[in-house]
């Protein structure tokens, strides 16, 4: 069995010759309902979209947006929180300590030698 060649791009990667199949559609220069958009060396060719669908979509984007939004505005974020892993902030009256809560105990303590340890 013979194997086809492919030229090599200049960084090495195979690059196969492209065929494109002919669309019913036809291309930008026959049909004004074909969008032609070019990337470099590449061009896409689609079928635009009618009013119609857009209008659906920006409805679907309201519904969504709807849905998350009670979440977009509330500041901070939601943890949850396991058995057995530490949560750590700053001190907010002393920040040259750490406030580690663990297993429902808080304790405040400092890193020492990537451990923490507890004040007394």
């Amino acid at each position: 069995m013979r194997m086809k060649k492919y030229p090599r791009r200049p960084s090495g990667i195979l690059r196969r010759a492209s065929r494109s199949a002919p669309t019913s559609a036809g291309t930008a220069a026959e049909n004004p309902n074909v969008l032609k958009v070019r990337f470099g060396k590449v061009t896409v060719e689609v079928q635009r979209t009618g009013q119609d669908a857009v209008r659906r979509n920006i409805q679907k984007g309201h519904e969504v947006m709807l849905g998350v939004e009670h979440a977009l505005l509330r500041p901070g974020i939601d943890l949850k929180v396991e058995r057995g892993v530490p949560l750590y902030h700053a001190d907010p009256t002393r920040p040259e300590l750490i406030v580690r809560h663990l297993n429902g105990e808080t304790k405040t303590g400092r890193f020492i030698n990537g451990q923490f340890e507890p004040q007394h």
